[in-house]
């Protein structure tokens, strides 16, 4: 009797491995579901900008989205290690088609998408973070959008 008791009790407090509420979590992790995939689509992206920002036929233009995302990457990635995510281990792709344009604008207007959702995040390194590069970003993405 005592056994089984002391089973259902465990169960209880461990949450019985319940993984159903999205990605599985320890206790050590400080961001949720959405912060979590902030974090992980705005770092792939941001390394994919600086591989495919060529394809921009404006010089200038191409060296700012270079620099833009290559800080965003290393804030996004220190900001990921300050919350304890596992951030993933990205290399260059030389498969990639660095060529196409409209892969890159795509790939800012994700990158504009994640951090506008996640400017009310209840994890608030995540949020000001988000909130404080929104406006660069969308700037970033219209001058994009304009050239050629």
């Amino acid at each position: 009797m005592f056994g089984i008791s002391a089973s259902v009790f465990l169960t209880a407090c461990s949450g019985g491995g319940n993984t159903q509420n999205g990605l599985y979590y320890n206790n050590y992790t400080g961001a949720d579901t959405e912060g979590y995939e902030f974090l992980k689509v705005v770092l792939e992206e941001a390394n994919y900008q600086q591989v495919a920002a060529n394809s921009v036929g404006n010089p200038q233009l191409a060296d700012e989205i270079k620099q833009t995302y290559a800080a965003i990457a290393k804030e996004v990635d220190d900001l990921a290690n300050n919350e304890n995510v596992l951030s993933p281990n990205l290399s260059s792709n030389d498969a990639l088609d660095s060529n196409e344009r409209a892969g890159l604008v795509k790939s800012q207007e994700i990158i504009v998408n994640q951090f506008k959702r996640v400017t009310h995040n209840t994890n608030v390194n995540i949020a000001e973070y988000a909130k404080d590069n929104l406006p660069k970003l969308e700037l970033l993405l219209s001058e994009t959008k304009s050239s050629n």
